[in-house]
Parts: C-alpha cells; structure tokens; sequence
C-alpha cells in the first residue's frame, strides 16, 4: 500500500514538467523533477520536525522519486535528440538509448501505481524515439551473459532471498525489494539474443569487426537500480554485510565438510 497525502500537488507539478518539456525547456524541466526528489528523500528519512511518515507514505515516496527519476531521463532523451546531428554520432545514439532504457523502466513502474495524462504522454515520447532509432538501425541484436552467483540476498531484510517473505518490485516500509548479487562464481558464455534481460547491452553498427569477424566495445553489463537517487541506509548495508558473511560462513564450513569427507 502507499500514500500520496505528501504530494497533493502532485498533478500540478507534473503539468509545470510537461509545458516545460513541450516548450523544449528541458533544463527547467529537469529542475523540476529533482525539486520532487528533493522532496521524496524528505518524506523517507524523515525529520525532527515532523511526524515520522508512516510505511505508506514512505512508499508513496518512493514511487513519486522513482517517476521524477524517469521524468529526468525523459527529458534527457529530448535534449539528446535535440542535437541536429545526433543521428549521425554513435556516442549520442548510444547515450540516447542508454536514457531512454533507464526512463523507461522507471516511467513503466510508476505507471502501476499512477495515473495522469503527462505519463502518458510522456511515455509516448520514449516510444516514438525508440521507433526512429529502430527505423535507423533496425530492431536490433543484443549481448545477454550467463553467469553462475553464489547467491542473491533480499535488499529490504538481507536474507537469502529464496527464504524470505518479500517479492521483487514491491514495496516495503520504503524500500524496493530487489535481489542483490553476492559474488559472481563464474562467467559460462555471452549469448547474442533478439530479446535480451537487459536492452542496454545493444550492438550497435560499429561495434562489428571484420578482422576477425566479431564485436567490441560492446556493453556487457549495466548497474541500474529504479530508485537508484536514495542511498542505502547504514541498517540495510550492516544487514546486507553480515548476510554476506553468514553466507561465506556457511560456504566454508560446507568446503572443510567435503574435504574432511575426501580425505
């Protein structure tokens, strides 16, 4: 559940981005989005002023500070594209695709829990970008590693997140449930797929060789993170390290296990 009584103005504030983006104003724009962060890391840390928010407010938050995140991308994409010559430099196609993957997945999650005309719109807008660069380079080939983790903790209660009760992608007390990788074991192959994980590791034209056939300079991996704008509080990092610890811990008793047992 969330609560949106922290951001009653909230549809105003969206129409103000929204003119400013239609009046191609996007340094304003984003300024007013980082105005709503401003406020949403408020309402999640609290303050010695005010009644401590409860769990819903803290959610609603998040949402508002992971849609402002998007409405900044948003409006780095139009800026992007409002170079004359970006089609023709492959640094600002592929920092324009980079922006409008990240704005995106931020501005789709938003959509679950809001609804307001400048969503929609704005959602519009990535798609007709994402169209023409389509149109440009055709739908694209995607790189898509497989790799072996040791393990994945939950990012609310840092337990192994196949034995705790929270889901990826909701929310909890203000906190948005992830998965986080704890050590990486070993890389297995870097598949070529039509559709990837991850839409940011996209090969692009001149990422081909000749000599000898192939790819480089092609992104690999992404570090993405929906509210990415809030710091990790110390209590989740310490419950995050002592998970880890337990779990190399249990790791090592586990190897001098097998080993007592091969000698």
């Amino acid at each position: 559940m969330l609560s949106l009584t922290q951001f009653a103005d909230l549809a105003a504030v969206l129409t103000r981005w929204h003119r400013a983006t239609i009046w191609r104003q996007f340094d304003e724009a984003q300024r007013i989005a980082e105005e709503l962060i401003v406020r949403c890391k408020a309402v999640v840390r609290g303050s010695a002023t005010a009644p401590l928010p409860s769990g819903e407010d803290k959610n609603g938050a998040v949402v508002v500070g992971i849609l402002a995140r998007g409405l900044q991308g948003h409006a780095d994409v139009l800026k992007l594209r409002s170079s004359p010559n970006w089609q023709g430099t492959p640094e600002a196609i592929e920092a324009t695709w980079q922006a409008l993957c990240d704005a995106t997945a931020r501005l789709d999650y938003a959509r679950e829990f809001l609804q307001h005309p400048t969503l929609d719109a704005a959602r519009r807008d990535l798609s007709d970008v994402r169209n023409e660069i389509d149109s440009l380079f055709g739908p694209g080939l995607y790189v898509s590693p497989v790799m072996v983790i040791e393990s994945f903790l939950c990012s609310v209660c840092g337990e192994d997140h196949r034995r705790c009760p929270h889901m990826v992608g909701r929310l909890y007390d203000g906190v948005c449930c992830v998965k986080v990788a704890t050590r990486l074991l070993r890389a297995e192959s870097v598949d070529i797929v039509k559709v990837p994980e991850d839409p940011r590791c996209r090969i692009w034209p001149w990422n081909r060789t000749d000599e000898p056939p192939g790819f480089k300079d092609v992104c690999l991996l992404t570090s993405f993170r929906l509210d990415d704008f809030f710091e990790r509080s110390a209590v989740l990092q310490r419950r995050l390290c002592c998970a880890r610890s337990r779990q190399r811990a249990v790791t090592s008793r586990s190897r001098r296990r097998r080993k007592a047992r091969h000698v």
